[in-house]
């Protein structure tokens, strides 16, 4: 498609001396893009062909703005390239990292570094962050390979709970009254364990008391299925633990986790 471009530019070159451009008649205008449309009807048969007609639509939508800009400032129409281009870049790093970039605060460090405000990474410490997070979140050690392991088997226990974000919640023994809220603090005894079944935490011989505001993601999603007086064992996933960084010297990168609690009370703020 290119390629037939570059010979029109070609034949339109060798014309001779350029003149002063007449304005084109209704007829040439319509003619004139026509053309041009089917010198790239290959790369929009491609690009475009996404199956149904909402998709063919939206596709259409999203051309039609990049040529809307156009006739904006040249600064919004260079902000436009660079974004396109920037999130064909993000949605690869999405797809090799398996997770999900903030837009919204990717354009906020942005605004900083273009009005020379202080930012959190320059490009060297940026790059070395970017670098060892891809390793994390590709490394397959052991205790991966076990979390991995230990979070399928559990989801096939009969009775188990598990919560809308992914967190298995066994009743051992079933408590009375109401389930906690994400506010509430709560008094218990608990057992952290690996999933090789290692014990990394716990309380010792008297129960604590907590504020769930204050703990892991996934602790928290667990106790709120969780009645006082009950005993409960629940695992954990990575992401709602300590994620890709863990707890070094502790807890390893892209870990599972298994607690086993005695909830004994909680309290509403």
């Amino acid at each position: 498609m290119f390629k037939r471009l570059i010979l029109l530019v070609a034949v339109v070159l060798s014309v001779g001396k350029v003149h002063a451009a007449a304005p084109l008649t209704t007829w040439e205008s319509d003619s004139v893009s026509a053309a041009l449309a089917g010198v790239w009807s290959e790369y929009f048969v491609k690009r475009g062909a996404v199956g149904d007609d909402s998709s063919k639509n939206a596709y259409l939508a999203g051309l039609k703005a990049a040529l809307a800009a156009a006739d904006s400032s040249a600064a919004y129409s260079s902000g436009l390239e660079s974004g396109v281009l920037v999130n064909s870049r993000l949605q690869q790093i999405e797809k090799m990292g398996q997770m999900k970039i903030d837009r919204t605060k990717f354009v906020e460090e942005i605004d900083k570094i273009l009005s020379g405000a202080p930012a959190q990474y320059t490009a060297a410490n940026g790059n070395e962050y970017m670098e060892q997070m891809m390793y994390r979140r590709s490394y397959r050690g052991d205790e991966v390979l076990m979390s991995e392991a230990m979070m399928d088997s559990v989801a096939g226990i009969s009775g188990i709970v598990k919560t809308p974000n992914g967190v298995y919640v066994q009743t051992l023994t079933e408590g009375n009254g109401n389930f906690p809220k994400a506010d509430s603090s709560v008094k218990l005894m608990y057992t952290g364990k690996l999933p090789g079944g290692k014990i990394f935490d716990g309380t010792r011989d008297m129960p604590e008391t907590m504020s769930l505001t204050r703990v892991i993601p996934g602790f928290r999603e667990g106790l709120m299925h969780m009645k006082p007086g009950g005993t409960y064992r629940m695992w954990i996933p990575s992401n709602l633990a300590y994620g890709s960084i863990g707890v070094p010297g502790t807890i390893p990168g892209n870990c599972a986790l298994q607690f086993d609690v005695d909830f004994r009370a909680f309290f509403n703020e």
